[in-house]
């Protein structure tokens, strides 16, 4: 009898040993483990054909179906790391984004649309604070380093509805720059900063000017339009931006 419970107790160790090593070999095929990749494919409708210009893409249900050598294949969730080429902040006919896994590659045709051409990712955007009786109005300038040959001036229209009166404008870049301020009337200025040296390109992310005005009774907008920038050669079409102030 306790040969026999012996035995029983060696053949329930080896059945858990074997059990324990398929538990393993199944987890680390979850993702493909490491089978050779032989191809990817994007599944359909992962993503959009056509986007608008500055949209987030949702990778959400983005998938691809990963072929491996030797057979077999596998459905898995498409990461943001995984993708190269999908950008939204300039438009154009047709552009290619690429899907990376393990080696394997494959691409997808998209456009991004807009009711004009946008050329760079720059991008301007007030920030507004009460200060005192009264608003302070920052334009600030992001993704300057994304021009090629930097940013050397920035003109631009603000404009308000609502009763925001707009008065004094003052310069906020640290660096080598200049400002000229139009008054077009109470509620709308046109400012153009250049570099004073024609060296100093703009920092990456930078507060621009500082406009004081008055606060509205109830609510208003404060409008960033009529955008350009210059790269000292060429001028580049800036995105408008609009701020909605109170309820």
């Amino acid at each position: 009898m306790h040969s026999k419970a012996k035995s029983t107790a060696w053949l329930i160790v080896i059945v858990i040993v074997i059990l324990m090593a398929l538990t393993l070999v199944a987890c680390g095929n979850k993702d493909g483990g490491d089978k050779a990749v032989n191809s990817i494919s994007i599944v359909a409708g992962s993503f959009k054909e056509s986007y608008s210009l500055d949209e987030v893409p949702d990778l959400t249900n983005a998938k691809i179906v990963v072929n491996f050598k030797g057979g077999g294949s596998q459905t898995i969730a498409i990461t943001p790391s995984m993708v190269t080429g999908l950008d939204t902040s300039t438009t154009t006919t047709a552009r290619t984004l690429t899907v990376t896994y393990k080696g394997a590659t494959t691409t997808f045709i998209y456009k991004v649309s807009g009711m004009i051409t946008i050329d760079t990712s720059f991008r301007l955007n007030a920030v507004v604070k009460e200060e005192g009786e009264g608003l302070l109005i920052t334009v600030k300038g992001a993704r300057a380093s994304t021009l090629q040959n930097g940013v050397y001036a920035v003109a631009f229209t603000v404009s308000t509805t609502g009763g925001i009166n707009l008065s004094e404008v003052s310069l906020k870049v640290e660096r080598g720059y200049l400002i000229s301020a139009f008054t077009i009337s109470d509620t709308a200025k046109k400012i153009v900063i250049s570099s004073s040296t024609g060296y100093d390109a703009l920092p990456d992310s930078s507060d621009l000017v500082e406009i004081k005005a008055t606060i509205p009774s109830t609510k208003g907008t404060i409008n960033i339009q009529n955008a350009t920038i210059s790269d000292g050669e060429s001028d580049y079409v800036v995105p408008s931006s609009t701020y909605n102030y109170g309820g």
